[in-house]
């Protein structure tokens, strides 16, 4: 967590909050649930928060550097004969009940053939037919600036990973796929 730039400030330590948040879909609880509601926390809401809101964390490359782990324990486990794959995704992220959510836009639901409000959510996972790791994401927003709802308010600083999220999410999803020379990156 330390090269994600994910630090202690104050309070509880960042490994005790993490381990909350991350557990929650495998105990079958939402935040809200989980977070919120639960009293036997030694943490409070308001810490979790702070945690998620960090604008210098680099919540990608953690989920990279855990999917990596992850592999290697399951590639110890499994034949060397079995195949390997890497799945791009592009789901609709809706948020149709969302006003002020920053960079929200009109986008088109590929599956059922509607425009919705919302993101697209580019994920790139690593499959073996039977288990399947998310190693990377990326949330867009529309490259058209008149379908965008709500626009970017704040101004952050352009060295931190917030302001490169950001631009991103208005590039096109193809940008996304090319590495340098035209090929596909991964």
């Amino acid at each position: 967590m330390q090269r994600c730039g994910i630090r202690k400030h104050h309070g509880h330590s960042v490994r005790s909050l993490t381990k909350a948040i991350f557990t929650l879909p495998f105990v079958g609880k939402n935040f809200f649930r989980g977070i919120v509601l639960n009293n036997e926390l030694s943490f409070g809401i308001d810490a979790a928060y702070e945690l998620l809101k960090g604008e210098t964390y680099n919540w990608r490359r953690l989920l990279l550097g855990l999917g990596y782990r992850i592999f290697c324990v399951f590639n110890r486990l499994t034949s060397d004969e079995r195949e390997s794959v890497l799945i791009i995704d592009d789901s609709p992220y809706d948020r149709s009940r969302s006003k002020w959510v920053e960079l929200l836009s009109i986008v088109h639901d590929h599956s059922t053939g509607r425009f919705l409000k919302g993101f697209r959510m580019l994920t790139l996972c690593w499959s073996d037919g039977v288990s399947c790791l998310p190693l990377d994401f990326v949330l867009l927003s529309s490259t058209d600036s008149k379908k965008r709802v709500c626009n970017g308010t704040k101004d952050v600083d352009k060295r931190c990973c917030a302001y490169q999220r950001r631009k991103e999410a208005t590039e096109k999803a193809t940008s996304h796929l090319k590495g340098k020379g035209g090929q596909v990156s991964v």
